[in-house]
């Protein structure tokens, strides 16, 4: 695997991994208020979220690194994937 492509999948792995931990807890503590059977629930939640958060991250991560640099005028960098 070429670095560029694991630091991509490595990126888009935390990324998803912090953004479904936080929403799929603050959302479901809002619709179940903090209750034993909330923590339950997010961990449910986290499970579904996360492999689904992944995928969409690392199928959209270089389309739209792409547009931001277009949006910025910046040159992009050469990415070996």
């Amino acid at each position: 695997m070429k670095p560029a492509l694991r630091t991509n999948l490595l990126t888009s792995a935390f990324t998803s991994l912090v953004m479904s931990l936080f929403f799929s807890g603050f959302f479901s503590g809002l619709a179940m208020k903090l209750t034993t059977d909330w923590l339950g629930a997010w961990v449910r939640n986290f499970a579904l979220a996360w492999p689904l958060a992944f995928l969409l991250s690392a199928l959209v991560a270089t389309p739209l690194r792409r547009l931001a640099m277009r949006l910025t005028r910046e040159s992009p960098a050469p990415i070996d994937s």
